[in-house]
């Protein structure tokens, strides 16, 4: 009967169907033929983990549970956890929990995880992303499931928050701040989740949440008096992020935490262009941009700095070469505004109010 099975299942000589050749269990699933896997378990057959994880996304949870019998003990079933999490299997959930498999190893499955959480979490398909349990219990938008995750002994902070480009990882915080939960992301902050996340304030300004991010800010603040510290590179990206889409009040909520002379790229126009928050502010397209600049300013933003980034954008416009002696000032001659050069001399040449415009 088997080599039967296997030429039926056999199409084409893609990566796809000789994995399914070789795991007649993923083949039976995948197809709706879940009667022959009784019949293979009777006959002694052994399932692999992605036959496991084939029933699950399938929601075939007795075929499932029966797998997970046999499987039990015999290979490693961590990423199961996580397929379990996000179609809600919770009998399966506390028993791959009770034998501790999975529960503090992350999820890195691209496929499934641009298929549940959306691209726009996971934008650019060559980064690996790390995803804890806890976080993918959140994406998932069941509340049963995330409650009984946190009844088990999870790591609610579990890994690193900045913004890495080749490894991203998607916090519990951000999690919930990318389904707009906002008792989630209370309630994460009450239970200590630490609110310092790069990558969860840069969410919030990417979905243009000013609840959420004002509770995270506000935490922030509790925890730290105030600003993180110039050159710590905190909300570089969010402030910059709230500058090209001029949300000037995501703009003034941000500064007075944010490290606003971190020169970092864009997500929206000159994407590639290294810049800091009042460079970015110069040349954005916001009929705000003199109040995003005023309050950048307000809030303690280097007006005369030289920056390597700045200059290399301009020079690769043609506009300047020669040394990198490019400050914030002089790029904002380069717009001829008289209102934003004007701006930029009220700060470094400190004249009478009634002298500025």
């Amino acid at each position: 009967v088997l080599p039967l099975w296997e030429s039926y299942f056999y199409v084409s000589g893609t990566k796809s169907n000789r994995i399914y050749v070789k795991c007649p269990f993923r083949a039976a699933i995948r197809n709706g033929h879940t009667f022959m896997v009784p019949k293979m378990l009777v006959a002694g057959m052994i399932p692999s983990a992605g036959a496991l994880k084939q029933a699950l996304l399938k929601r075939q949870f007795d075929i499932a549970d029966s797998i997970l019998n046999i499987l039990s003990g015999c290979i490693d079933n961590s990423k199961s956890l996580h397929y379990a999490v996000l179609v809600g299997a919770e009998g399966i959930i506390r028993t791959l929990v009770a034998t501790s498999i999975g529960i503090h190893q992350d999820f890195t499955e691209l496929e499934i995880q641009k298929r549940y959480y959306g691209t726009s979490l996971i934008p650019l398909h060559r980064f690996r992303v790390r995803t804890p349990v806890l976080s993918t219990a959140i994406l998932s938008e069941n509340q049963k499931i995330v409650s009984l995750m946190l009844s088990f002994d999870i790591l609610l902070d579990p890994g690193n928050t900045s913004l890495e480009r080749d490894t991203d990882y998607i916090s519990p915080l951000t999690a919930a701040v990318h389904v707009g939960n906002l008792n989630m992301v209370t309630e994460l902050i009450a239970r200590g989740v630490n609110p310092c996340d790069n990558r969860a304030i840069f969410e919030a300004c990417c979905t243009g949440n000013h609840e959420i991010a004002r509770a995270i800010l506000d935490a922030i603040e509790a925890k730290n008096q105030g600003r993180q510290g110039r050159g710590s590179g905190f909300g570089a990206r969010a402030i910059r992020e709230a500058i090209e889409k001029g949300d000037i009040d995501m703009v003034d909520a941000l500064a007075p935490i944010a490290d606003m002379d971190q020169a970092v790229c864009g997500e929206l126009e000159n994407e590639k262009a290294l810049l800091t928050a009042v460079c970015a502010a110069i040349f954005s397209r916001s009929p705000r941009r003199l109040d995003m600049i005023e309050i950048l300013f307000r809030h303690g933003a280097n007006a005369n700095q030289t920056s390597e980034s700045n200059y290399h954008w301009l020079s690769h416009d043609g506009l300047f070469g020669g040394p990198s002696n490019i400050t914030p000032l002089i790029m904002a001659i380069t717009t001829a505004n008289m209102a934003i050069i004007q701006c930029f001399l009220c700060v470094l040449i400190p004249t009478p109010s009634e002298y500025c415009l």
